[in-house]
């Protein structure tokens, strides 16, 4: 079969087909379509090509949907980097929803810390806000979070996370859980990685005692899940949480594993952070 008739073919077809819906009224697609589509944009659109093809000439103009909170510049590239969507009235009061993308050519250039900074800086001025928290969230964001929660401690709580207050108060304190939410919303969970963090920064590491001190901690976070009593513990769902809970062996060799990785983590958080210190958009 050549390509015309191949084609004829595929022509039958498509008129077989349309025949069986000739009286079906066709949806209205342009209507539904500015459904979602905000107010005060409906005006550019259009359904003609040529008004359409003449406007691409325009598009390096574009501007986004929603409210702009934040722009930057790094190294001569220019990021808006936070926006606020205010079109989808379903969704208006949702605050569950964020999703960010950065592609591979602008990844490890501070653009997802320069973004989650603004947003925990927008929302904090926000009583209605209580924390700040991330479902199932990837290492490489718990990574991200980790230096940003730091970094807002440093800012904002320095009498509670500076180096002179992490020796003073070596142990996370009411106040110190108090005030973390109400300044820079962070979770009691965040708020004992960040004090921990800030111990093991002002500490000497040839100091025998502070990094028994230091050690001491790390168990104690990793440890506090399995802190429930025992009908809790008989309920537990989780046969590697009840195991650990349970088998002294076990949980001493996953202490053993676990400091190791939160040492290093702690240590390229912190690394990071100096690193970051020099930067004008600070």
């Amino acid at each position: 079969m050549d390509l015309n008739e191949q084609a004829n073919e595929v022509i039958a077809f498509e008129l077989i087909r349309s025949e069986k819906y000739v009286n079906n009224e066709a949806d209205d697609l342009i209507e539904s379509l500015n459904q979602w589509i905000p107010s005060t944009t409906t005006t550019t659109t259009t359904t003609n090509l040529d008004l359409f093809l003449s406007k691409l000439k325009n598009e390096n103009e574009y501007a986004p949907f929603g409210e702009q909170i934040l722009s930057c510049e790094l190294n001569g590239e220019k990021s808006t980097s936070y926006l606020i969507n205010r079109v989808n009235q379903n969704f208006c009061d949702d605050k569950n929803s964020l999703n960010v993308l950065i592609l591979p050519p602008y990844q490890r250039k501070g653009h997802g810390r320069r973004l989650l900074t603004a947003i925990y800086n927008d929302l904090r001025k926000d009583s209605r806000v209580q924390d700040i928290t991330a479902e199932d969230p990837s290492d490489e964001f718990v990574a991200l979070r980790d230096l940003v929660a730091l970094e807002l401690c440093h800012k904002y709580l320095p009498d509670f996370f500076s180096k002179e207050a992490s020796i003073k108060m070596n142990r996370l304190t009411k106040e110190m859980i108090d005030k973390a939410p109400d300044i820079s919303k962070l979770t009691k969970q965040e708020t004992r990685r960040v004090h921990v963090m800030c111990f093991y920064q002002a500490i000497n590491e040839n100091d025998e005692k502070k990094m028994k001190r230091f050690r001491l901690l790390v168990k104690q976070r990793l440890f506090e899940p399995l802190q429930f009593d025992k009908r809790r513990r008989l309920r537990s769902a989780d046969p590697a949480l009840e195991a650990l809970a349970t088998d002294p062996e076990k949980r001493k060799k996953y202490s053993a594993t676990q400091y190791e990785y939160v040492l290093e983590h702690y240590e390229n958080i912190l690394r990071a952070f100096d690193k970051y210190q020099d930067r004008l958009y600070n």
